[in-house]
């Protein structure tokens, strides 16, 4: 893959492998699965194996020239027979704690586009009716370099991938945590956007204004506006050092 793969892609690319090991299919070391938008992608795994009622397979995400916290992140897919599809947090693997994400509090935080890469994975090899445990080596510490403890999400990092592929680079991953933190935000009744450039924003912020909570934008203000207004703020605030304003 040019681009290399999201932690969506490598999760189901290791379902589908962990469910041909189940058939008693052999299994090559790449693999290809689909993609969100249609189009297809080959997906190099790591490992394989288990029994045919508890199959497992791994994949390790690809190393790209995006500053993302789960470059070269081993990503694990467990079965476990069920009456139907079903996903559960494993170990590095967060859950949703706060309302106003894609998901409800309580759920893995497998999001709702990767669900559908992993089961459309699944349907390929004619099979669907598993549990889904998906596991991150590590994904507690990852989880700590990201936004999630401020998302709410604990006990490791998200799975996602709107579009299955990372582009080298992008502020995808980035302003997908923006929206998720401000629809969090104004989903517990914050109407005034509160945005700042950074850290030291963000801790001037925190003194002045002790009861808001803040969402830190970078450099993207025009596309955080636009998030703003989806999200439908009543005020926004921006707050930071002069200059970096």
């Amino acid at each position: 893959m040019a681009h290399g793969a999201t932690t969506g892609t490598c999760a189901a690319a290791a379902a589908k492998a962990a469910a041909l090991h189940a058939r008693g299919v052999s299994v090559s070391r790449t693999l290809e699965v689909p993609l969100p938008g249609g189009e297809r992608a080959e997906v190099e795994l790591l490992a394989w194996g288990g029994s045919r009622a508890h199959p497992w397979a791994s994949v390790r995400k690809p190393v790209t020239e995006d500053p993302d916290a789960t470059r070269a992140a081993v990503v694990v897919a467990c079965l476990s027979p069920a009456d139907h599809t079903s996903f559960r947090a494993g170990s590095g693997v967060g859950t949703v704690t706060r309302p106003g994400l894609q998901l409800a509090v309580g759920e893995p935080a497998i999001n709702p586009h990767p669900r559908r890469q992993i089961e459309h994975a699944l349907s390929e090899v004619g099979d669907k009716s598993w549990q889904v445990t998906i596991s991150v080596l590590g994904g507690g510490a990852i989880a700590a370099k990201t936004f999630n403890p401020r998302l709410g999400i604990v006990g490791g990092i998200s799975i996602l991938g709107t579009s299955g592929t990372v582009r080298p680079w992008s502020t995808e991953a980035f302003l997908g945590s923006v929206d998720a933190h401000l629809g969090v935000v104004r989903a517990k009744g914050q109407n005034i956007a509160l945005l700042v450039p950074g850290h030291m924003g963000e801790r001037a912020a925190s003194r002045m204004w002790p009861g808001l909570e803040c969402d830190e934008v970078g450099n993207s203000w025009g596309k955080a506006l636009d998030l703003v207004g989806k999200h439908g703020f009543g005020e926004v605030l921006a707050v930071g050092h002069s200059g970096k304003l």
